[in-house]
């Protein structure tokens, strides 16, 4: 997708030993607040919801202020959902997507001044499978994660905050979303419990995380919302910031888009706004 200000997407993997793309489009706010935002749309870790995921959410961020930057990371692909897959790297494999919102962060914090945007201000907003990758951005040591792939990091990787809406959470609790397990591990791989524990945001809450929005539909029939309850109240015991909006009635898949959800799951918009302004 192209921003209707800047006919421009970055390939964050370009001139690197990196094999694939990820790509990120900026949609630059022209009166901006100084804060900035990351995309990650959902897809299951198969493939990416690119329009009420995407778009029309980086679009009403940047209407609103904020400058947004639309991650299209990678994925397993739409033949692997097809047909089952074994992944001998599944380690990985499984690194993979980190290592795509961890470039992005390290891109957008470095080139800041060309985007108007404070470099101390830059978070990561996900759904569904994307909610999980912001949830590793906020967990996870980003140095770390790039520097397995010869990324040389000048600049500190923590994002100023974490949005999870429907998020995927656990890949270890009877309420793991298998789908995205397998988009993200493989087949088979369910067996490797450390690998599987590593990667489940209720396990590594941390009290000095950033802060998080978390949001859930109680009639989510995608990703169990008991996803959501289990991180809000691993962060409670924690200490840690998370502003948490569960709402009876919603669904899934809705992003920005209105239409395809309740009218009270659609104020998850106006409350993220009010969250950014809470944490300055």
């Amino acid at each position: 997708m192209k921003s209707n200000l800047h006919d421009i997407t970055i390939d964050l993997w370009e001139n690197t030993r990196v094999s694939g793309h990820a790509l990120l489009t900026p949609f630059v706010a022209p009166h901006g607040t100084g804060q900035s935002c990351i995309v990650c749309p959902g897809g299951s870790y198969f493939w990416l919801d690119r329009v009420n995921e995407g778009r029309k959410v980086a679009e009403w961020l940047q209407q609103n202020g904020v400058t947004a930057f639309l991650l299209e990371y990678r994925t397993a692909g739409v033949p692997a959902f097809m047909t089952r897959f074994r992944l001998g790297g599944h380690i990985s494999r499984a690194r993979r997507s980190m290592q795509d919102v961890f470039m992005a962060l390290n891109y957008v914090k470095t080139n800041a001044s060309r985007w108007h945007v404070d470099s101390s201000r830059v978070g990561v907003l996900g759904f569904s499978a994307g909610g999980h990758m912001a949830l590793m951005a906020a967990e996870k040591d980003g140095r770390e994660v790039l520097s397995d792939v010869g990324v040389d990091v000048e600049v500190d990787l923590t994002p100023a905050f974490a949005g999870a809406i429907y998020p995927v959470v656990s890949f270890v609790d009877q309420c793991t979303h298998e789908r995205s397990r397998r988009g993200l591990i493989g087949d088979f791989n369910g067996h490797h419990d450390a690998l599987r524990r590593s990667l489940s945001a209720e396990l590594n809450v941390r009290p000095d995380m950033p802060p998080v929005f978390l949001v859930s539909c109680d009639d989510d029939r995608v990703v169990d919302p008991r996803n959501s309850h289990l991180l809000s109240e691993a962060m409670t015991r924690a200490g840690a910031h998370c502003d948490y909006h569960r709402y009876p009635t919603g669904g899934h898949g809705f992003g920005a888009n209105d239409a395809l959800t309740t009218p009270t799951a659609a104020t998850w918009k106006p409350a993220f706004l009010h969250f950014l302004t809470t944490i300055g």
